[in-house]
């Protein structure tokens, strides 16, 4: 089976660059897109047991993607989040439970791959 990632953006030029940058970078699993965590909790729900991985940015309007990350890990602790950010203040470090791993834009868009092949 084929296992899905879902990318949580709200702005659409960042994660349309997001999903062009995994296609140019090999990635062949399927690729699902959500622009706030409200839309991308729906599409969790319809799909948690085919998701693998979630790239979220931080800084959303109404949610931040870490309390999206709670909400996800919460119920499924072994699904890997990487938490895509401008802001160079968060870290993993001491939110290990909610991502496994924090990229920092504009930069880290070329190692999102890197971390997904992990998977």
């Amino acid at each position: 089976m084929a296992l899905y990632i879902l990318v949580v953006e709200d702005e659409s030029d960042v994660r349309t660059l997001i999903v062009e940058q995994l296609r140019k970078d090999g990635i062949k699993n399927k690729i699902l897109e959500a622009a706030d965590p409200m839309e991308a909790l729906d599409i969790y729900n319809k799909n948690k047991e085919k998701l693998a991985a979630i790239i979220c940015d931080h800084y959303m309007p109404v949610q931040h993607g870490m309390q999206l990350c709670n909400i996800v890990k919460a119920e499924r602790p072994g699904i890997k989040i990487i938490l895509f950010t401008g802001d160079r203040n968060i870290t993993a470090k001491g939110n290990e439970d909610k991502v496994n791993v924090v990229i920092y834009k504009p930069d880290g868009i070329f190692f999102l791959a890197k971390h997904i092949r992990k998977i």
